[in-house]
This record gives structure tokens, C-alpha cells and sequence, in this order.
């Protein structure tokens, strides 16, 4: 499960710690789109996350968006700049919880 997502990078839990530094490419599932989004990263951090079902937290920054190869395609940088305004928090005071329930 994906706790927090920008254009920079996610954040997700996972059963397995991951390596620091590793290069992953990761396929983000978000609710309403039938094709997931694959994004090319590398890992920046891990971390246990005691006594929850989930063992681990990790962190991936995603490679630069455009056409050259490892870089990610710059339409996930569209659909997670469209996330990031639907769902990011109100600059007004309203805290209302939109939800989200996206996965890796």
C-alpha cells in the first residue's frame, strides 16, 4: 500500500526490506485508471515498521520524466500532477480527509 505519492517519489509499505540504492520499477495502481503506472526509481531509504502487518516502509525517488531511456513517461507526470490537486490538502483550512487507496 502507497502512504504517500508526489511527482518525486513514493512512499509505500512491504513485507521485505529494500535494498538502499537499489533501482526498482514499480507499478502504482490508482483507483478509476485501468492501466497501472510504471515508474522507474531507486530506493532512498527502508525502515522496520514494528508490530504492523506490513514489516517494512520504504522510500523511492523516481528517475527524471521525458523520452530518454530510464527516464519515466512524462504522461505519469501528468496523471500524478492530476493526483497531487485532487487529493492534496486544502490551503484554505478545510481539512476534510478525501481518501486514497492506491497500491503498489
Amino acid at each position: 500500500p502507497v502512504l504517500d505519492l508526489s511527482r518525486g517519489g513514493v512512499r509505500f509499505l512491504t513485507q521485505k526490506p529494500l535494498k538502499f540504492k537499489s533501482k526498482v520499477v514499480l507499478q502504482v495502481s490508482i483507483p478509476g485508471e485501468r492501466v497501472p503506472l510504471n515508474l522507474k526509481g531507486r530506493v532512498r531509504w527502508s525502515s522496520f515498521n514494528p508490530g504492523k502487518s506490513y514489516k517494512y516502509q520504504a522510500g523511492v525517488q523516481f528517475n527524471p520524466y521525458g523520452e530518454e531511456k530510464n527516464q519515466n513517461y512524462p504522461g505519469a507526470l501528468v496523471k500524478i500532477i492530476a493526483l497531487e490537486q485532487k487529493f492534496i490538502e486544502p490551503t484554505n483550512g478545510d481539512t476534510t480527509d478525501k481518501g486514497s487507496e492506491f497500491s503498489i
